[in-house]
This record gives C-alpha cells, sequence and structure tokens, in this order.
C-alpha cells in the first residue's frame, strides 16, 4: 500500500512537471492566437506582459510586415491605375501632338498660299483694235479683190476678240449649192454642222462664215451677194468640194473674190495663197460610197515590211505641145523621166508593184484639167496597197498645180490602207499641211531623187516604217477620216491663224445625291499607320486653263502632230512644261513646297512638304462601287486624315439609292460625294465629272485597302511621272507563240506591262481621252463583257505616250477578308481579258502595251540612316 502510494506521488509529479513545460512552450501562441482572435488590447497587453522581450519584438515585426504587405498591394494597385492613365494620356498627347503638328503645317501652308494669291494682280484685257469697226454694215468704199491677201491685210479681228469664245456662222446647205451631192449627204453634211459646239445661228457673234458650194456650182454662183458678204467677204470661208475626176472635172480654177478664205483641195499655179488659203483633204461629202459613217477597222500597223518594197499604179497626162508653152513642156520632162525610170523598176525589181502607161491619153473622156497630173490606173485593188509598204505619189505639174483632188483623193486611199505615202514633188500643197507635219507621216522627196528612191526606202528601219505608219493613221483618223474630222480641222486651221483658243473639253455632268447622313469614325492608330506624312490643308482645286493662249500661239503645231487634240482645250495636259529646280527660288516659286524650304533634309523634312517639281496639288479618289454598302464604307473610313486628299468621289452603279435613308457615311475630314451613275457600266469609273476638280485621279476598288503611307508615296511618284499610270496591282501581256495571240497574266514576273486601275493614280486628260476619243467599240466591249476596263486605260495610255505603267510598292495583289466575292474571283473573268487584249490590239492596229522591268519604291528604302535621321517613309 506505501510502494503504491510512493509510485502514485512520483506519477503526480512528473506529470505535474510535464504540464509545466507543455504550459510554459504553447502558452505565448495560445496568447498570440488569442490576441488575434478576440481584438482586444486589454488581453494582449496581459498576454504580451507574459512574454519576453525578443518574444514580444518578433511579434511586433510580425505585425508591422503584415501592414506593410497590406499598404504595398494597395499602392500597387493604385501604381497600376497611375501607369494606365499615363500611357492613356500619353497616347492622347502624341494624338494631339500629331494634330497640333499637322495644324501648324496646314496654318504654315495656308499662310503661304494666302501670301501667293494676293501678289497676284488680274490681267487686263480690251477689245482688238481694227480701223473697220465690228458692224455687218457694207463695206461700200473697200476693194473688192486682193490677190496678196493674209490674214493681217484681209482678216478682220475686231469680229473675234481674245476674251471671246470662237464662233462659226454657216450659211445654209442648199441642194442648189452642192449639185451632185445626194440627199442623204447633204443632210450628214448638215447634222455634222449643226452638231458643231462652235456653231452660231446668230451673224453678230460670228468670228467666221462659212459657205459650202461644189466646184460646179463656183463657177456659176454669185458668192458676193452673200447675205454677210459686207462687201468684201472679210471673214469669209469658202469651201470648194472639187470633184474633178473624168467627166465630172471642172478645169477652171477659180480665184477667191474678195478677201475671202478659199479652202478646197485643187489650186492652180501661183492661185495658192500661203499661209491663208487652205488646201483640203478630198472630202467624204461627194460619192456615198466614200462616205464611211461606221468605217471597218484599220489594216495593222504591222508587219513592219509587207510583200511589196513599194507600189505604183498610174500614167502621167502630158500637156499637147499646142496648148502649152515651151516652160511647162521643158516642166514635164522630169515627169516622162521618171515614167522611164518606173517602168524600169518594175522589170527589174520584185519588191516592187508598179504599173505605168495604163491610160490612153487619147481617152476623150479626160478633161483638161487633168493634163499635167499622174492618174491612177483603173481597176488596180486595194490589195495592192494593202501588201506594201511604200506607196509613191507623183505631183502634179509645177506650172499646173499648186495642189490636186486628184493627187490628194491617192493619198487618202494611201492612208486608209496603211501603207507609207512617198511623194515626189516637195513643193505640192498637202492637205492642212500650215498645221499637219507630212514629213513625220510620209517620206517626201525632190523629183530630182527619183532615181535614188529604191536606195532610200531600203533604209528605212522597221522601228521608222511602223513610227510613220502609226502618225499616218493617226493623222487619217483624227483629222481626214469623217465628216466630224474634216470640220473640226477645218475650224481649227483657222481659229490657229487668229490665235483664239479652241472650245474647252466638256465635262459630264455629276447627277450628285444630297443631303448625305455623316456619322464619326473611330480611327485606330498602330505603329505602321501612325506616321506624318503631310499637312492636311482644306481642299482646294488644281489650277485649270492657265495655257489657253501659249497652246494656242506657241504649241498648236505640237497639238496637233504630237498629242493629236487641237480641237479642244484641256483644262489641263499630262505633258504640261516643266521649270528648272532653281526657277522656284528664282521669281517662280508660285505653289512650290520645297523640302525643308531648298534644303532639302530625310524624312522630317521629307513629311513636311510636298517637294518635287510641280507646284503643290491634291487628289480625288473615285470609287466604283455595286451593291457592297458595307464594304464601300470601310473603305472610304480608312481614307480618314489622309493628306493632299481633296475628295472622295463615290460613283454608285448600284439600282437603289445611296440617299440618307439608305447609308451613314463615315465623316472623314474632305467631302464625299456620290453620282448617282444613269447605268450601271465599267466605264463610270473613268467618266470625266465636273465634281472632279484636280489633275490627280486615284481610282479605288471599293475593297481595296492601302495604308495612307503607300498611297502618298504613290501620289508623290505620279507627280514625277503625270502622263503615266502609277499603282500597286502590276499584270503583264504574254505570248502564246502556239495559238499565235495574245494572253492576260497575272503571276508573279520580272516584267509587267500593266497597273490595274483598282488602286492606281492617273491624269484626269485620260479621262478626256477615254470618254471622247477612244474607239468606242472598246466601250462597248467593256459593257458587254462587264470587264476590261482596266486593260482598256492601260491601251491607251500606252497608245498616247510609248511608255509603260509604273508599279510601286512590293504589293502585288489585295486582300479584303470578308468581302462578298468580287467579279474577278470568277473563272471567266480570265477568259475574258485574254480575248479583250486581243480585240484592243486588232482595233489599234498594233499592241501598244510596253514592258517594264522596275519599280518604285523610296529613295531612303532598306537604307540605314544615322540616329538623328529618319527614312522618307517607315514601310515603304
Amino acid at each position: 500500500m506505501r510502494v503504491y502510494c510512493r509510485m502514485v506521488y512520483w506519477r503526480r509529479i512528473v506529470a505535474a512537471v510535464v504540464i509545466s513545460l507543455t504550459c510554459a512552450v504553447c502558452l505565448p501562441f495560445f496568447s498570440t492566437s488569442i490576441l488575434y482572435r478576440n481584438g482586444s488590447v486589454s488581453n494582449q497587453t496581459q498576454s504580451l506582459g507574459r512574454l519576453t522581450e525578443k518574444e514580444k519584438y518578433d511579434l511586433s515585426v510580425r505585425v508591422e510586415l503584415r501592414d506593410l504587405e497590406k499598404n504595398r498591394t494597395s499602392i500597387l494597385r493604385e501604381t497600376d491605375a497611375l501607369q494606365q492613365e499615363r500611357d492613356n494620356l500619353s497616347e492622347n498627347l502624341k494624338c494631339q501632338q500629331r494634330d497640333l503638328n499637322r495644324v501648324v503645317l496646314s496654318l504654315a501652308e495656308a499662310s503661304k498660299t494666302l501670301e501667293e494669291f494676293r501678289s497676284i494682280a488680274p490681267p487686263i484685257l480690251r477689245i482688238p483694235f481694227s480701223n473697220e469697226g465690228r458692224s455687218l454694215k457694207k463695206r461700200t468704199n473697200l476693194t473688192s479683190r486682193i490677190k496678196s491677201c493674209s490674214y493681217d491685210r484681209c482678216f478682220d479681228y475686231s469680229r473675234c476678240p481674245l476674251k471671246r469664245v470662237f464662233q462659226a456662222y454657216f450659211y445654209p446647205i442648199r441642194e442648189s449649192n452642192l449639185p451632185g451631192v445626194s440627199d442623204a449627204l447633204r443632210k450628214e453634211l448638215a447634222k455634222t454642222l449643226a452638231s458643231n459646239v462652235q456653231s452660231t445661228s446668230n451673224p453678230e457673234t460670228a468670228c467666221i462664215f462659212v459657205y459650202f458650194v461644189s466646184a460646179q456650182q463656183q463657177r456659176d454662183a454669185d458668192i458676193t451677194s452673200l447675205p454677210f458678204w459686207n462687201g468684201d467677204g472679210a471673214n469669209h470661208v469658202i469651201v470648194v468640194l472639187d470633184n474633178c475626176w473624168k467627166e465630172n472635172c471642172v478645169s477652171e480654177l477659180h480665184e477667191a473674190p474678195g478677201r475671202a478664205i478659199l479652202a478646197r483641195q485643187s489650186f492652180g499655179a501661183n492661185k495658192l495663197r500661203k499661209g491663208f488659203d487652205i488646201v483640203l483633204p478630198v472630202t467624204p461629202f461627194l460619192n456615198p460610197q466614200r462616205l464611211q459613217l461606221d468605217p471597218p477597222a484599220l489594216p495593222s500597223l504591222l508587219p513592219a515590211r509587207r510583200k511589196f518594197l513599194l507600189s505604183f499604179s498610174g500614167s502621167y497626162l502630158e500637156p499637147s505641145e499646142d496648148e502649152s508653152s515651151a516652160k511647162i513642156s521643158q516642166a514635164s520632162l522630169s515627169d516622162k523621166y521618171i515614167a522611164g525610170l518606173l517602168s524600169q523598176i518594175s522589170v527589174s525589181d520584185d519588191l516592187a508593184a508598179i504599173k505605168t502607161n495604163c491610160i490612153d491619153e487619147n481617152d476623150t473622156n479626160f478633161a483638161d484639167g487633168l493634163l499635167g497630173q499622174w492618174i491612177e490606173c483603173d481597176g488596180v485593188a486595194g490589195e495592192q496597197l494593202a501588201d506594201s509598204t511604200f506607196a509613191l505619189l507623183i505631183a502634179p505639174t509645177r506650172d499646173y498645180y499648186a495642189s490636186s483632188d486628184v493627187f490628194t483623193r491617192r493619198l487618202m486611199k494611201i492612208m486608209r490602207h496603211g501603207a507609207i505615202p512617198v511623194i515626189l514633188g516637195d513643193y505640192i500643197g498637202l492637205p492642212f499641211d500650215d498645221l499637219v507635219h507630212w514629213e513625220k507621216a510620209a517620206v517626201i522627196l525632190a523629183k530630182a531623187h527619183a532615181s535614188e528612191l529604191q536606195f532610200v526606202l531600203k533604209s528605212y528601219s522597221d522601228a521608222d516604217i511602223v513610227a510613220l505608219r502609226r502618225q499616218g493613221r493617226r493623222l487619217y483618223e483624227r483629222y481626214l477620216a469623217s465628216p466630224e474630222a474634216f470640220v473640226e480641222t477645218l475650224l481649227s486651221t483657222v481659229r490657229h491663224k487668229i490665235s483664239m483658243p479652241a472650245p474647252p473639253l466638256a465635262d459630264q455632268r455629276s447627277d450628285l445625291v444630297h443631303d448625305l447622313k455623316f456619322g464619326p469614325v473611330i480611327q485606330q492608330y498602330s505603329a505602321e499607320t501612325d506616321e506624318m506624312l503631310g499637312p492636311l490643308a482644306t481642299p482646294y482645286p488644281s489650277v485649270a486653263y492657265q495655257r489657253n493662249f501659249s497652246l494656242t500661239i506657241n504649241f498648236l503645231e505640237d497639238s496637233f502632230n504630237e498629242n493629236f487634240n487641237p480641237h479642244r482645250l484641256s483644262p489641263w495636259r499630262p505633258d504640261d512644261p516643266i521649270l528648272p529646280s532653281d526657277a522656284k527660288f528664282n521669281g517662280s516659286s508660285f505653289g512650290f513646297r520645297p523640302i525643308g524650304g531648298g534644303l532639302g533634309g530625310s524624312g522630317k523634312e521629307f513629311s513636311e512638304a510636298l517637294g518635287g517639281n510641280s507646284p503643290r496639288e491634291q487628289f480625288t479618289a473615285v470609287i466604283l462601287t455595286y451593291e457592297r454598302q458595307q464594304v464601300l464604307l470601310e473603305g472610304v473610313a480608312t481614307l480618314k486624315g489622309m493628306p493632299y486628299l481633296n475628295k472622295v468621289l463615290v460613283v454608285w452603279n448600284g439600282p437603289e439609292s445611296p440617299g440618307p435613308e439608305t447609308l451613314i457615311w463615315p465623316d472623314i475630314g474632305v467631302p464625299i460625294q456620290v453620282i448617282k451613275a444613269p447605268r450601271n457600266s465599267l466605264n463610270n469609273r473613268f467618266i470625266p465629272w465636273n465634281a472632279i476638280e484636280t489633275e490627280a485621279i486615284l481610282s479605288l476598288d471599293d475593297d481595296a485597302r492601302l495604308r495612307h503611307d503607300e498611297l502618298v508615296f504613290a501620289f508623290r511618284v505620279w507627280r514625277e511621272n503625270r502622263d503615266r499610270i502609277v499603282g500597286f496591282p502590276g499584270r503583264f501581256h504574254a505570248f502564246d507563240p502556239v495559238h499565235k495571240m495574245w494572253n492576260y497574266n497575272s503571276n508573279h514576273s520580272c516584267e509587267l506591262s500593266m497597273v490595274l486601275t483598282g488602286a492606281a493614280f492617273f491624269h484626269k486628260y485620260y479621262m478626256y481621252e477615254y470618254t471622247h476619243h477612244m474607239y468606242p467599240q472598246i466601250r462597248e466591249t467593256v459593257d458587254e463583257l462587264m470587264n476590261c476596263e482596266d486593260i482598256a486605260l492601260n491601251f491607251l495610255v500606252s497608245h498616247l505616250t510609248r511608255k509603260p505603267p509604273i508599279k510601286v510598292t512590293s504589293k502585288w495583289t489585295f486582300r479584303c477578308p470578308g468581302c462578298p466575292i468580287a467579279l474577278s474571283e470568277h473563272d471567266s473573268h480570265f477568259l475574258e481579258r485574254h480575248d479583250c487584249i486581243n480585240k484592243f490590239t486588232q482595233l489599234y492596229g498594233y499592241n501598244p502595251l510596253l514592258y517594264t522591268q522596275l519599280r518604285a519604291d523610296s529613295v531612303l528604302f532598306k537604307t540605314r540612316v544615322p540616329q538623328d535621321k529618319q527614312k522618307c517613309f517607315k514601310y515603304v
């Protein structure tokens, strides 16, 4: 029992010790837990009172760390919020700074423009001086006949002040004036005259008076009795329609009475008043077979060398000795020598198709009016001319004729068949030769060189042959082939002599949709697009019609023989002259914006001014669309903030109205105008709408997506190549040697010959040419296929300039995710384009497209520049 009690005693002691040690170890932790759980200050103080100093210190550190961590988390949240706000403000600041820079540039641009316009003084115009006045009252005291007329002596300039529009009064076309001309042809002539924009029915405002008469009627008519003859016929143009052929020939070549201008095909020796009278081509009004209202396609310009080198068919009608003086007989010796020479060539040279001595000189059907001329043989087929590289014409005897309708009739026949005229007799008058440079379309030699003719012709290269043939074809088509061309060229000849500008080219009236609704555009900025590209200026038009008188007085012959458009005045031309680079710093600074004020510079200075060789200007974006409203609106919105953009012109081909009840248009900072096209036609893309007020046109498809820097760069490239198409997608024409035809090809290639007009710059002048002068069969093909309008424009520009287009940047095609399938995606699209190239080639007579092996990138593209310099563009 005692032993048991002692054991219990010791067990209790051990238990007490264990409990004491456990409490000593666990009590601080338990106290801290209670303190944290209850939050009681008094309990915490009591618990801490039982802790050691080190434990108290550790506990306070933990509490402080917890509080600091809590504060740190809160501060980090605030910092993130502030950082986000700072980034937003920084982005805002960049946008505002960019806008401010543009505003500063725009203000500087506007100030410069204002200063330039203040320095312009309007010219003073006065009516031309005349001793006779402008009255139509009869001048009875003036001479009725002046043999040595010139415009200075015989023309009344007071009726034609330069500040007025040139107008012509046409006397009525009557059967009595034109015997031998059918009623249908007289009506066609009257229709041609009435439709001419220079025609007027008011004689008081007319500059000239035009009277048509046949050669037969001129002999008998009393021209001086015309209502506005005014005593001496000043400012009258007497147009004589010669018909000298066999029994219809009128041998008498009458002079023009008084001070009238005589225009006809045949002039007697010493009867042509050079520089005053006008030599005409054989007109299409005399013979129904010769009136070709819709002529077939002319022969191809190729091959350059045809079956025969030279062809000729004709006989010389020598004047009889009893009817001719010894002088005329001596002059005929050269023609008799040429006849013998041609007979020898016809026997010795297989490359010559020559037929002579084919007319019986005793044939009584020939009138005396044909003596001294070379008469074409009857029954000679036109195919001989079509197979000839050159065709010979021999001028009539100098002492008989200054010009001849028999000669010009053969000249027109040769040109219709695509042969190159070879004229022996450099003295003969040629149609409209005061302005037309026939030496660019024909080989003209003196008769003394007849023996060397073969040697000369064989020396011509293929390129020269094709160039002469092409020039002749253009002369024939523009000035000689139709009644309209004949009348226009006649009026242009007179108008040039008195230095009056041509009437302006006709713009197409724009049927604008009014009251469009506009909404804001949210523009996303990125590193690719956030680039200063130029000032945003108020839209302004290109300065138009600045060369009215210089083109008329100084350069009209170039218009006749190079541009082939002298009948109408263009507001601008792509080949307008360019000033020397130092002119802008020496008195000719108007409109120029040199880089760095003339000091040059890299990216920063480059972005602040257009520079280049031409004055400042803007461009018009023309977008053709058809029932793809959302795609269109997205495309228009991408143009917001585009430098140098004048306006956006949307050509609406769709059937439904694009009015305010249909769409909300994006507000992009420049005018948006919508034209409701009268019909759905791809030709509408190239109509010269009067809403277009700039030289530069940016043609865009509604699904084209291009960055601003790409478009601005293309615009700058176009400014240096104003006569060419400058754009992005390149294509080429490839020859199929198996089928002997052309194919359209869009594969990647190191040569290209076309730039698609879905994204391209070109000059508005080509819109006039496309609409008014291009072959109408081409526009009909475009409408029929709903395809090929871009090929047609490339053909036209290359035909007019003989230059290829220019491709810019590496972009080869467009991607428009989510856009509806375009017409170009269909399989038939390519097949139709093959056919278009071949048909257009047939119409032009050759393929005018030219290849190019280069593309344009900016000057400093992929060039390492110093840190303190910038590239012209970041990505192009």
